[in-house]
C-alpha cells in the first residue's frame, strides 16, 4: 500500500507541475471591518477601573476613524454587569420616565452616553452570563429592556442636538435576526446560560408552560441552533457572534467544573457543531475570558482549549475590558479586537492592549490573524501551539503570487480528480487504528511534533535561534497559503462524500451538496508541515532524510484525516518548495540559518560556544520575549 501511496502522490505532483497556471486575477472580495469590545462590567465591582477601559475603548474606535480605517460597526458581546441592577421597569422601556437617581435609569442614561460618543453610529449586542441574574436564561427580559431603553435614550440624545449625527443603532444579534453589511451576514448566539445547564432547563424542557414567554423559549439552545441552522440555507457566507466561545474554559474552577465548553444535550450538540463547520459560517467571535494571558486571545484553534477542531478553528476571542481576575498583573490582557473579513476568510485582526497609563493614541496592538478558515496558517503560533509571537518573513516585498506557483485543483469528475480520489480513498479508508491516531495526533499545529525526527529538542527557551528560523519561514509561507485557499475555495472531502471518520469531528459530518466551496486547496497542515521539514533538514543535513520523511507523514495525515485530498498536500509541497527557493538565497536566512546551525551543534556538543553575532541575535531575541512576558 505505501508503494501505491506513493506512485500516486507522483502522478498528483506531476499533474501539479504540468498544469498551466491561471492567467486571471482574483476577484475582488466585499470586506467589512469592525470592533470588537466585550465585558466591560460596568457595574460590577471595580466599576471605576472597567469604566475608564471602555472609554479608552470607544476613543479608540474614535481614533482608528479618523486615522482612516473604515470601521462598519461595533459588536458589543455581553457582559455589560446587569446581573447586578435592581429588576427592570414593567413598562419596559420607559426610558427617561422614572427618576434620574433611579439605579436602572442611571444605567441606563451611562450606557447610552458613551455608546453617543462612538463616530460609528451602529452597534450590535449579545447577553453575556453576568447580563442575567444567576446567569439564568428565565431573566432574559433584563437584558432586552436594557437595551430598548438605550435605544430610546440614543433617540432623545440626537433630538436634543439638532444638526447632529443621527441616533447610534443599536440592534441585538440573534440567530434568525437578518443583518447583512455587503454580502455577509451578521447572526447571533446567545451562549450565556449555557454553561450550566441549570440555568435554561426550568425553562426549556418543552411544556407548556416552560416555553410560555417567547423571549424565554427563543432564548433556549435547541430553539437557537434549529434557528442558527435554518439561517445558514441561505447563499450568503455569515460572521456569527456569541459571548461564551465554543472552547475549554481556562479559569480553574471552571475547567474542573465544565472541561467541554457548553453544558448542553448530546444532540443539541452535535447540530451546533454541524451548523457551525457549515462552510458559510467564515468566522465566529466570541468574549467571556478574563484570562490574563495574553496568548489565550486571537484565534483559539492552536490552544489546548480546543473542543471541536473545526469549530476551535473558526473562533476569535477578544480580550475583556475590565480588570476582573488580572487586579495584581503589571501587564494585563484587557483591550478591543479588529478584524477585517471577506466572503470566506478572516484578512485582518488586531488586538489592541489596554493600559491605564497609554492614551488612546498609543498602544500596543498584537496581529492575531490566521487562516480562520481552518488551522493551518503557520508562523503565527509558537513551537508548541501556544501563544502569538511576532515574526516577520524574510521575502521583502509581501507574499509571493500563488497563481505563479499553483494550478487550479483538479476539476470534479476529471481523470485528474478521479486519480486524486482514488488516492484519497486509498489512504483514508486503508488506514491501520495505530496510522489514524498518529494523524489525530498530527491535528496539532507545532514544532514540537518534529522533535523526534529532528533529534533534538525545539523549544522557545532552549533553541531560541532554530524557533526564530522556523518563525520568519512560515510568516513567508502564511500569507500566500490564506490567499490560495481563499481564492480556489475548493470543498473539503467530507463535504463531498460520506466518510466514517473524520478528525474533529464526533460523529463525522454529512455531504452537502448545497455548499459552494471550503478551503482544502492548499493544505495548511501540510503547508506548516513540509516547510518546518525542509527548514529542519538545512539545520540537520545528516538527518535529512528523516526529517523530510516525517514532513512527508505529516501532510498525509491530512488525508487520512478525511480533510484533504492528496492534491491539496502536493500543492502545498510546490507552494513551500517554490518560497523556499526564494528565502535561501536571502542573507538575513543565511545569517540566520548559519545560527540556528551552530545551536544545534553546541546542543549536541559538537561546538563548544556559538559565534558572538549568534550571540548577539540570541540576546536581542530574549530581550523581545522578557518584553512580552507579563
Amino acid at each position: 500500500m505505501a508503494i501505491t501511496r506513493r506512485l500516486l502522490v507522483c502522478v498528483l505532483s506531476a499533474f501539479l507541475l504540468s498544469s498551466p497556471l491561471l492567467a486571471q486575477t482574483p476577484p475582488a472580495a466585499s470586506n467589512i471591518t469592525f470592533v470588537q469590545l466585550t465585558d466591560a462590567h460596568l457595574f460590577d465591582d471595580d466599576a471605576a477601573n472597567n469604566s475608564a477601559a471602555l472609554d479608552w475603548a470607544i476613543a479608540r474606535v474614535n481614533r482608528l476613524i479618523a486615522s482612516g480605517t473604515a470601521v462598519d460597526f461595533v459588536v458589543y458581546t455581553g457582559d455589560l454587569g446587569l446581573s447586578r441592577l435592581p429588576a427592570p421597569p414593567r413598562n419596559c422601556p420607559a426610558s427617561g420616565t422614572r427618576p434620574a437617581a433611579d439605579a436602572w435609569q442611571l444605567a441606563v442614561d451611562t450606557v447610552a452616553a458613551r455608546i453617543n460618543k462612538l463616530a460609528v453610529r451602529r452597534i450590535y449586542f449579545l447577553p453575556g452570563n453576568n447580563d442575567l441574574v444567576r446567569e439564568q436564561v428565565g431573566d432574559i427580559e433584563r437584558y432586552r429592556c436594557f437595551l430598548a431603553g438605550v435605544q430610546e435614550q440614543l433617540q432623545k440624545l440626537a433630538n436634543a442636538q439638532a444638526h447632529g449625527p443621527a441616533p447610534v443603532e443599536v440592534t441585538n444579534l440573534g440567530p434568525d435576526v437578518a443583518v447583512g453589511i455587503h454580502d455577509i451576514r451578521l447572526l447571533g448566539l446567545n451562549s450565556a446560560s449555557l454553561k450550566n445547564k441549570e440555568e435554561y432547563q426550568p425553562w426549556c424542557a418543552g411544556t407548556p408552560e416552560a416555553s410560555a414567554d417567547p423571549a424565554i423559549h427563543a432564548a433556549c439552545p435547541q430553539i437557537q441552533v434549529e434557528e442558527l441552522s435554518n439561517s445558514l440555507k441561505g447563499a450568503n457566507p455569515a460572521l456569527l457572534f456569541t459571548h461564551i466561545p465554543y472552547l475549554k474554559d481556562p479559569y480553574p474552577p471552571r475547567a474542573k467544573e465544565l472541561p467541554g465548553a457548553w453544558d448542553i444535550p448530546g444532540s443539541v450538540r452535535t447540530a451546533w457543531e454541524q451548523a457551525a463547520c457549515d462552510q458559510k459560517v467564515v468566522a465566529i467571535f466570541a468574549g467571556h475570558f478574563h484570562d490574563g494571558r495574553r496568548e489565550l486571545y486571537g484565534t483559539g484553534g492552536r490552544t489546548p482549549l480546543q473542543v471541536a477542531e473545526c469549530v476551535s478553528n473558526k473562533i476569535w476571542v477578544a480580550p475583556p475590558l475590565a480588570v476582573k481576575h488580572q487586579e495584581n498583573q503589571t501587564v494585563q490582557a484587557r483591550g478591543l479586537l479588529v478584524a477585517t473579513v471577506a466572503s470566506n476568510a478572516v484578512t485582518r485582526c488586531d488586538i489592541h492592549w489596554y493600559s491605564a497609563t497609554d492614551s488612546a493614541d498609543k498602544v500596543v496592538t498584537t496581529d492575531c490573524r490566521q487562516d480562520s478558515a481552518h488551522a493551518g496558517a503557520p508562523g503565527t503560533r509558537d513551537a508548541m501551539g501556544k501563544g502569538t509571537r511576532q515574526a516577520t518573513g524574510y521575502i521583502a516585498m509581501g507574499a509571493p503570487d500563488f497563481m505563479r506557483i499553483l494550478p487550479p485543483f483538479p476539476s470534479v469528475d476529471s481523470p485528474a480528480d478521479a486519480v486524486d480520489v482514488a488516492a484519497f480513498q486509498q489512504w483514508h479508508e486503508h488506514a491501520s487504528l495505530t496510522r489514524r491516531q498518529l494523524a489525530q495526533a498530527d491535528v496539532d499545529l507545532s514544532y514540537s511534533r518534529f522533535s523526534e525526527a529532528f533529534g533534538g529538542e525545539i523549544d522557545p527557551i532552549k533553541t531560541p535561534l532554530l524557533i526564530h528560523l522556523l518563525d520568519r519561514v512560515e510568516a513567508d509561507m502564511s500569507e500566500a497559503l490564506n490567499k490560495a485557499k481563499a481564492y480556489y475555495n475548493r470543498p473539503r472531502p467530507y463535504q463531498r462524500f460520506p466518510l466514517d471518520h473524520v478528525c474533529g469531528f464526533d460523529p463525522a459530518p454529512k455531504p452537502d451538496a448545497t455548499s459552494k466551496g471550503g478551503n482544502s486547496y492548499p493544505s495548511g497542515h501540510s503547508t506548516f508541515g513540509w516547510s518546518v521539514a525542509v527548514t529542519l533538514a538545512e539545520v540537520s543535513p545528516g538527518r535529512a532524510q528523516t526529517i523530510l520523511a516525517r514532513g512527508r507523514e505529516y501532510g498525509e495525515s491530512r488525508v487520512v484525516c478525511g480533510v484533504h485530498y492528496p492534491s491539496d498536500v502536493a500543492a502545498a509541497q510546490l507552494l513551500v518548495s517554490s518560497i523556499i527557493g526564494q528565502v535561501r538565497s536571502l542573507p538575513e536566512y543565511r545569517q540566520d540559518l548559519s545560527c540556528a546551525q551552530e545551536e544545534h551543534a553546541m546542543a549536541a556538543q559538537a561546538l563548544p560556544e556559538i559565534s558572538s553575532e549568534c550571540i548577539a541575535l540570541r540576546d536581542r531575541l530574549k530581550a523581545k520575549t522578557a518584553a512580552r512576558e507579563p
